[in-house]
């Protein structure tokens, strides 16, 4: 009876701590928003969106940010803000977002808790797509950002349900920022900065002209193919023609390629430039891209506009051809440059590390290079060292040989030909090979006349 007891006793304590367990894992482990069941969290919010079917995009809030963006002749346009051109890849990145989002997990179902989750009032974005005929493919409005970043709080029109979707999807759609916007912040967009080939630059003091140069050298060689059975390896040709033999040692011109790229300063002095930062003028001038617009009052020419105080201007070498691009620019004001188009009336405003470079005096731009060692001497002046080692490298010539070298009809060895054969007699007139005037029959050391 005892032990019986003992066993229940057992398994009640066991039974406590199970259910102590559960109740910690559900108080700790749970999320304050998760307080709903979930509901085909993985199933499509718009089962039926085609991103390529979307001709227009409606975007309210927050507060009093408003976008519509419609899609013309191909191109997304910012209908609500002068037809300027849209971010493309803005645009594309709200219909992703569209397209891929989930119905989430719903954590509140009270209209109450909208405000909560800034899904109503000043805070909230109501985005709205539709076809070209106005049909509405997608209707969502969308709230706040969950504590972790990771999550976002959506509510379908007409609905009570707060859902949680697991992507930050308001920052696709929030452009209330001070530098935010849909507006396309291109500039430039002429290629890639290896192409530019001059910049010039006509300022208020002076004309800088700076030009590419590209040092070629030979290509240099593979690693020796004999090995891999390369049967021009060895040297030997073919005619494609005759089939017949060609010189393998016919010299053919080596193959060249760039060794190295640097600019030049051409004007107003001339020498060599810091290429870090003439490739920083070169980048802009093939990408450029603004950090806002300019919304002021003033008029270009109070800009330095019209006209510009900086007047831009690369050549670009592509393959269809020479491009070239201009661009204006004004004095810098509060940290930016106003810079425009000669042919357009925007007017935007880039960083100043952007536009400074192009304002470089020209002796900021030139990179002096260091003394080289053993430089050449002044004109007039003698270098002893460089004297007495061209003399000892130099070769005698072969009058001063022949001259030197001789003494008479008796044709003596010179004096240094006597140091290198000494205690050596020369051969008489009538032995020829050298032969040191050895009997008949016993040249070298062999009979048959042969070398040891």
């Amino acid at each position: 009876m005892a032990r019986k007891s003992n066993t229940n006793l057992v398994l009640s304590l066991i039974l406590i701590g199970l259910l102590a367990m559960a109740a910690g894992l559900k108080f700790f482990g749970s999320n304050p928003y998760e307080t709903g069941e979930s509901v085909k969290a993985a199933q499509s919010m718009f089962s039926d969106f085609k991103s390529e079917s979307v001709a227009r995009l409606s975007i309210k809030g927050p507060k009093d940010a408003t976008a519509d963006l419609e899609l013309k002749d191909g191109r997304w346009i910012v209908a609500s803000d002068n037809g300027y051109h849209a971010d493309k890849s803005q645009v594309e990145q709200a219909l992703k977002a569209l397209q891929e989002m989930k119905q989430g997990k719903v954590v509140s179902s009270n209209d109450a808790s909208f405000a909560q989750y800034d899904l109503e009032g000043e805070n909230s974005i109501h985005v709205g797509a539709y076809d070209s005929s106005g049909k509405s493919l997608a209707d969502v409005t969308i709230g706040k950002t969950s504590a972790d970043f990771q999550s976002t709080f959506i509510r379908a029109p007409g609905g009570s349900d707060v859902r949680k979707v697991s992507d930050s999807v308001r920052d696709d759609f929030d452009k209330s920022g001070t530098y935010q916007t849909w507006r396309d912040k291109t500039i430039l967009d002429a290629g890639s900065e290896d192409e530019v080939e001059s910049i010039t630059v006509v300022g208020p003091k002076t004309t800088l002209a700076l030009k590419k140069e590209r040092v070629m050298g030979p290509k240099e060689d593979k690693p020796d193919s004999t090995a891999s059975g390369d049967p021009t390896a060895s040297g030997e040709t073919t005619h494609p023609t005759t089939g017949e033999g060609t010189d393998p040692t016919a010299k053919s011109e080596p193959e060249m390629e760039v060794k190295e790229t640097h600019w030049n300063l051409e004007a107003p002095s001339q020498g060599r430039a810091k290429k870090w930062q003439v490739d920083s003028m070169a980048r802009a001038m093939a990408k450029l891209t603004c950090d806002s617009f300019y919304t002021g009052t003033k008029s270009s020419k109070e800009l330095g506009l019209d006209p510009p105080v900086y007047q831009i201007t690369a050549i670009l070498k592509k393959s269809e051809g020479e491009k070239k691009v201009t661009l204006w620019m004004g004095e810098k004001e509060e940290d930016k440059y106003p810079v425009k188009l000669p042919d357009q009336d925007t007017i935007w405003l880039v960083a100043s590390y952007r536009g400074d470079s192009f304002t470089k005096p020209p002796e900021e731009l030139l990179d002096t290079p260091p003394k080289e060692e053993g430089a050449e001497a002044q004109e007039g002046e003698s270098d002893p060292d460089a004297d007495a080692a061209e003399q000892l490298s130099a070769p005698p010539s072969p009058d001063s040989s022949s001259s030197e070298g001789s003494e008479g009809e008796g044709g003596e060895s010179s004096d240094d030909a006597s140091e290198t054969t000494s205690d050596q007699e020369t051969p008489p007139s009538g032995d020829k090979d050298g032969s040191g005037g050895a009997p008949d029959g016993d040249q070298g050391g062999k009979k048959d006349g042969s070398v040891p």
